[in-house]
């Protein structure tokens, strides 16, 4: 049996397609983007975690997991189609995969970035059960037409206040990709959060 290709089967066009949605979820907050090319799966990582990590990491770029996805088929995953460093001194993360929203307390002192440098801050990579447009928070700011509804199944209240001061910390703070095996979403750290549950 042929092995599966754990990455872009046709890089040039594929990652193209990948990057789109990503800039696409980044630039209007709180809209969902399928994801549009075929992956195989990866022990351990939903599609959307795969797609946000051959997109935008390599070689210059260090990653943080969290306890669940610190399992040898992810840490291989990234290391030899992302060349992605796995490491754990947190000063450097570029981007943090965490297989759920624990809460604001467990989360590592990422990079904020600096007033200088604010570009140098973690990048979140969750993953979440499903996203919802009927209820959950308002979101309004940059890419935002007036506002926005958006939820995703497995974030809590403790996720949108953490939102909330994230976002007073703005041009500093971190932006957040959100992850299915279907579609990603992203809430940059210039969103503000109108009403939260």
């Amino acid at each position: 049996m042929e092995t599966p290709i754990h990455g872009f089967h046709n890089p040039p066009v594929e990652s193209s397609i990948a990057f789109r949605a990503i800039l696409n979820a980044m630039s209007k907050p709180g809209t969902v983007q399928p994801i549009l090319v075929d992956l195989a799966p990866v022990e351990g990582i939903n599609k959307g975690t795969q797609l946000a990590a051959l997109t935008l990491t390599d070689h210059e770029s260090p990653v943080w997991l969290d306890e669940n996805l610190s399992k040898q088929s992810v840490i291989e995953f990234l290391r030899f189609h992302c060349s992605a460093p796995v490491s754990s001194d947190l000063s450097g993360i570029q981007f943090a995969f965490l297989s759920k929203w624990h809460d604001a307390a467990s989360l590592p002192p990422f990079p904020l970035g600096t007033p200088t440098f604010p570009d140098r801050s973690t990048t979140l990579i969750i993953e979440v059960e499903s996203f919802k447009k009927s209820e959950g928070v308002t979101l309004s700011g940059p890419g935002v037409k007036t506002t926005e509804n958006f939820d995703a199944v497995g974030l809590g209240p403790d996720f949108w206040s953490w939102m909330q001061q994230n976002n007073a910390r703005f041009p500093l703070g971190m932006d957040v990709i959100l992850t299915t095996d279907k579609e990603i979403a992203a809430l940059p750290r210039s969103v503000k959060i109108l009403e939260a549950y």
